[in-house]
């Protein structure tokens, strides 16, 4: 037990050493995100959330009706459990 974590703490080790040996090697750089793009991306994730969350609510107390398909001929089948 106690060679496995030596084995471990030395793999960690080489692996993170390996890592900044990498990350010296290749450095990337981005452009800066535009404002206006994160501000309308963020709005349009919020709206489309309000707007299943309505919908949500709306089937729920029944004003909706729920389109879901269903067999015409149910058969009966046994629980697996």
């Amino acid at each position: 037990m106690v060679v496995f974590s030596v084995l471990t703490k030395l793999n960690f080790v080489f692996q993170t050493l390996a890592m900044k040996k990498k990350s010296n090697q290749y450095h990337e750089e981005f452009e800066e995100t535009p404002t206006w793009a994160a501000v309308v991306t963020v709005l349009g994730y919020a709206i489309l959330n309000v707007f299943g969350w309505l919908r949500d609510f709306l089937r729920n107390i029944g004003i909706e009706k729920k389109k879901i398909a269903q067999d015409p001929n149910p058969k009966v089948f046994e629980f697996l459990f």
